[in-house]
C-alpha cells in the first residue's frame, strides 16, 4: 500500500525573497557605520574566506522614467529650479538652453589700483578744481598732496608734458608680427608651449631674416599681448564625445525623475589610501632648497563608502585591490547594518561609476533587485563623493604613517575629522552639474 506523502506549499513571504552569500576575497576591516566612534586602535584585519548573507526581497514595480524625452526634461527642469535656483531660473519656454543660467565665467575681482592709476585719478582731480579756480594752496590741502607736488603737475600741464615715463625699450616686432603672434596664441588647435616654437612659426611666416627675432624679443611681444603660461589639464578624448554626452543627458534625466519622485540618493564609490600620501608643500626659508620628505612605501588599502545628500552611512577598508565579491559584501554589510533602507528600498536609489566590479556577472542578479543607476563614463563631477573624499584625504596628509597599521588607524582618525555639514553643500555642487549635461554642454 502507497502512503500519501504530505506536500508542504512554501509559503508566499518565502518565494518573493532570495538569500545571497558572499565571499571576502580580500582581509578587510569590520563594517563602520557613521553613528558608532570607534577607536582607530580597535580596527584590525580579518581573515579572507569570511562569508556574509542576506535576504533581500524581489524588487517589485521598479520604478521606469517615462520614455518620452519631453516629459523628462519637464520634470528636470521642475526639480532642478525649486533646488539650486541660484543656476536655474525656470521659464515659460521651449528650448532648455534659455531657461538655464549658467554661469560659465564668475565675475572678476576688480583689480587693486596701481600706483599710476592713483596718480591718474590725482591729476584729473587737480584739473577739475583748476577749471574750478581753485588756489594751488587750497588744492593742496584738498588732494593732500604736497604743495611743490602741485605747482609741479600745474607747470607739466601748461607745459604738455607727459606725467608718466615709458618704462623699457620700444619691441622690435613689426605691428603684422604682433597680429601673427596674437592669432598664433588665439589658435585652439596648434596650442604652442615653447618661445621656440614662435620663432620657428615667425621665420617659416616671413622668412629668415625678416622673422629672425631672438628669445627676449618674442617673450616680450607675448607678455605685451597679455599672454601668460598656464598649467594644461589632461583631458581623454572621449571625456566629451558625442555617445558619453548623450549618456549624461540621459543619466541627469533619470535622476532628476528619481528625486522628484522623493527617492534618498546612496552614492557610493572607492578610494586608496597609502602610507606616501602626505602634504605636497611645506615652509622653509626664503631662499633655501627643497624639502625632502621621507616616505614609507605600503600596500594600498582601498576604502568603499556611502553616503546621501546629508549623511554619511558608513565605510569598510579593504588590504589591496577590490573584487566584485568585495563589492557586494559591502552592500550586504551596509543593508544589514541599515534596517531602515533594507526595509524600504523602493525609498532610495543607488549611484556609483561604471567601474568593472559594480555589475560584474557573478553579482548580476544581486544587482537585479537593488535600485541601482550608474553614471555616465568620465563624469566623477556628478557624484558628491569624490569632493568628500578629497576633504577626507586632506585631513589624512596632517599625520605620517609609518606602517600599514598607522595607515588603517589614520584612515579612521581622518574620518572623524570630516565636517558632515560639508555634505549639503558639496551635493549642491554636483547638481550644478546637471543643466549642462541636460543642454549636451561639454564639461
Amino acid at each position: 500500500m502507497i502512503k500519501e506523502i504530505e506536500i508542504k506549499k512554501p509559503k508566499l513571504q518565502a518565494l518573493h525573497k532570495q538569500t545571497y552569500l558572499f565571499i571576502y576575497r580580500r582581509e578587510h576591516t569590520k563594517y563602520v557605520h557613521s553613528d558608532t566612534q570607534v577607536d582607530p586602535s580597535e580596527l584590525e584585519w580579518r581573515k579572507v574566506g569570511e562569508v556574509t548573507s542576506i535576504e533581500l526581497p524581489r524588487l517589485q514595480n521598479k520604478q521606469l522614467p517615462p520614455s518620452n524625452i519631453e516629459e523628462c526634461r519637464e520634470i528636470a527642469q521642475k526639480y532642478l529650479s525649486s533646488y539650486v535656483p541660484e543656476i536655474y531660473q525656470a521659464e515659460h519656454s521651449s528650448h532648455l538652453s534659455q531657461n538655464l543660467l549658467i554661469e560659465e565665467h564668475p565675475p572678476k575681482k576688480t583689480p587693486k589700483a596701481t600706483r599710476a592709476d592713483k596718480k591718474k585719478a590725482k591729476i584729473d582731480a587737480l584739473q577739475r578744481l583748476l577749471k574750478d579756480k581753485f588756489s594751488l594752496k587750497a588744492i593742496s590741502e584738498k588732494l593732500k598732496i604736497n604743495y611743490s607736488t602741485v605747482r609741479r603737475y600745474v607747470k607739466q600741464i601748461n607745459h604738455g608734458d607727459s606725467f608718466f615715463r615709458n618704462v623699457g625699450r620700444p619691441l622690435k616686432v613689426s605691428k603684422t608680427q604682433l597680429n601673427f603672434i596674437e592669432n598664433l596664441l588665439t589658435d585652439q588647435n596648434h596650442l604652442l608651449s615653447k618661445i621656440s616654437q614662435i620663432q620657428h612659426c615667425l621665420q617659416e611666416e616671413f622668412g629668415e631674416i625678416d622673422g629672425k627675432a631672438c628669445q627676449e624679443t618674442v617673450r616680450c611681444a607675448v607678455k605685451s599681448l597679455k599672454f601668460v603660461k598656464k598649467q594644461a589639464i589632461a583631458v581623454p578624448v572621449n571625456r566629451n564625445s558625442a555617445r558619453v554626452i548623450d549618456l549624461r543627458r540621459k543619466f541627469v534625466l533619470e535622476s532628476c525623475f528619481y528625486l522628484t519622485q522623493g527617492k534618498t540618493p546612496i552614492y557610493i564609490d572607492e578610494t586608496s589610501f597609502q602610507a606616501d600620501l602626505v602634504h605636497n608643500y611645506y615652509y622653509v626659508r626664503k631662499g633655501s632648497e627643497r624639502i625632502h620628505k621621507t616616505v614609507v612605501r605600503t600596500k594600498n588599502i582601498s576604502t568603499i563608502c556611502a553616503i546621501t545628500n546629508d549623511s554619511v552611512i558608513g565605510y569598510q577598508s579593504f588590504k589591496g585591490g577590490l573584487t566584485a565579491s568585495d563589492f557586494a559584501a559591502f552592500l550586504t554589510e551596509l543593508l544589514n547594518n541599515n534596517l531602515d533602507i533594507k526595509s524600504d528600498l523602493n525609498a532610495y536609489i543607488f549611484i556609483t561609476d561604471n567601474a568593472a566590479i559594480h555589475h560584474a556577472k557573478i553579482i548580476k542578479e544581486f544587482l537585479q533587485n537593488l535600485p541601482i543607476l550608474y553614471l555616465a563614463p568620465y563624469s566623477p563631477f556628478f557624484n558628491p563623493i569624490e569632493l568628500l573624499f578629497s576633504r577626507w584625504k586632506y585631513y589624512f596628509r596632517s599625520k605620517d604613517s609609518r606602517s600599514l597599521k598607522e595607515v588603517l588607524q589614520n584612515i579612521t582618525r581622518s574620518f572623524q575629522n570630516i565636517p558632515f555639514s560639508l555634505l549639503p553643500k558639496i551635493f549642491t555642487h554636483s547638481l550644478k552639474f546637471y543643466p549642462k549635461g541636460l543642454d549636451r554642454i561639454p564639461i
